[in-house]
């Protein structure tokens, strides 16, 4: 066993470094700027005010960012 796989395998069996799955659905703000073709902080400020008025649905989830384990912020649409 390689010495990355070795540390991969030790890992996802001691529970740390676990990301979570992502929901069909939903997008990061940086997603929805490329989508609304705005900039990525225009994008986070219509995002949070989608929530605020119900029409988006926020999670945050666990994912690796530059190797390190972050709390990340998706968005969705409210079906109605």
């Amino acid at each position: 066993m390689k010495p990355n796989e070795l540390l991969a395998a030790i890992l996802k069996a001691s529970g740390t470094k676990r990301q979570d799955d992502i929901p069909a659905g939903f997008k990061t703000s940086t997603e929805w700027a490329a989508e609304w073709n705005k900039a990525r902080r225009t994008a986070e400020e219509v995002c949070a005010k989608g929530v605020a008025a119900g029409l988006l649905k926020k999670i945050t989830l666990r994912r690796l960012v530059n190797l390190r384990l972050r709390n990340v912020n998706y968005f969705a649409e409210v079906k109605r």
